[in-house]
């Protein structure tokens, strides 16, 4: 990327913590941290360039 493309900035109100607060489960510090900056970059207007990578097998889905 050469820093002049222009990405689409979601609205301020929709909000990482909606959808975190209906979660069967709790995250991790980490996880939170990470997802406050990916709220914060999805509201600005150039692209997001982040890779996001989950453990496979932590029983998260077994509630």
């Amino acid at each position: 990327m050469d820093g002049q493309e222009k990405g689409i900035a979601f609205p301020k109100e929709i909000k990482m913590s909606d959808i975190i607060n209906v979660l069967p489960f709790h995250l991790t510090k980490a996880q939170l941290k990470v997802l406050e900056e990916i709220d914060f970059d999805m509201e600005q207007e150039k692209p997001m360039n982040r890779l996001l990578q989950g453990d496979v097998g932590s029983r998260k889905n077994n509630c």
